[in-house]
């Protein structure tokens, strides 16, 4: 699995985060999570925020949570902590918390390694895995790390949350770009966060919704025929 988005940063990513922990938990599946763009304070609020007691798991012997920064070592090294983090905790959901934080210490061809490697290991054993990627500017969707368009080809699932304008407000929205060996809903939904707790709910398809890859996340007007000029559109992540 992997998302492919902005995902990783939003609250709305913290909470997919958390809830992704929180399922395993609940299966009675020891989680692994390593976090390399988010203090262990920061993370363990945002999780509060969502009604997760991450303190509490970690306590019980039920999560290992490991935050460091992508400069204290070589990828290959965060390669390898991970591997004996796996090999120690034996978990059956793990997550990566952002590949792209990754990049600023690694080439792209180091990175694509580091990832075919870190799969290879989650599928011998046999582990469900969450990887996070995000877009160098969260507002500029064609600017974004090279590792975002690997992923996909690279993972099982593939997932991507955008931004689209409507009436003068941001929305968002979420798709699954590819469920490798299952069918699956191939619409555009809205996203949303209500506060509740619940964390992020999807909502019904977008009606109108274009080009949300890459590029330019358009509604058509039903006043406008395709290809008219004037027709608005909305940058988006993803």
């Amino acid at each position: 699995m992997t998302d492919v988005g902005p995902i990783a940063r939003l609250r709305t990513g913290i909470s997919g985060f958390v809830k992704f922990i929180a399922a395993g938990l609940a299966a009675g599946q020891p989680c692994l999570s390593f976090t390399f763009d988010e203090g262990r304070a920061q993370l363990r609020r945002s999780a509060a925020g969502w009604g997760i007691d991450l303190p509490a798991a970690e306590q019980a012997g039920l999560l290992s949570t490991v935050c460091d920064y992508p400069e204290v070592a070589s990828v290959e090294d965060h390669f390898l902590r991970i591997r004996r983090a796996i090999e120690d905790v034996a978990p059956g959901r793990l997550v990566i918390d952002t590949l792209s934080a990754l990049e600023c210490i690694a080439s792209p061809r180091a990175l694509l390694d580091f990832v075919i490697a870190l799969v290879a290991v989650a599928r011998q054993h046999g582990i469900t895995t969450l990887l996070t990627a995000m877009p160098a500017v969260r507002h500029a969707p064609d600017i974004r790390p090279l590792i975002a368009g690997e992923l996909p080809s690279l993972t099982d699932v593939a997932i991507t949350l955008s931004y689209y304008e409507q009436a003068g407000e941001i929305q968002r929205a979420i798709a699954v770009l590819q469920a490798r060996g299952s069918a699956h809903d191939p619409r555009v939904r809205q996203a949303t966060v209500d506060g509740d707790g619940d964390g992020m709910h999807i909502r019904e398809p977008i009606p109108g919704i274009t080009s949300l890859l890459p590029g330019v996340a358009a509604l058509k007007s039903p006043c406008q025929s395709p290809g008219v000029p004037g027709s608005r559109g909305a940058r988006h992540d993803g």
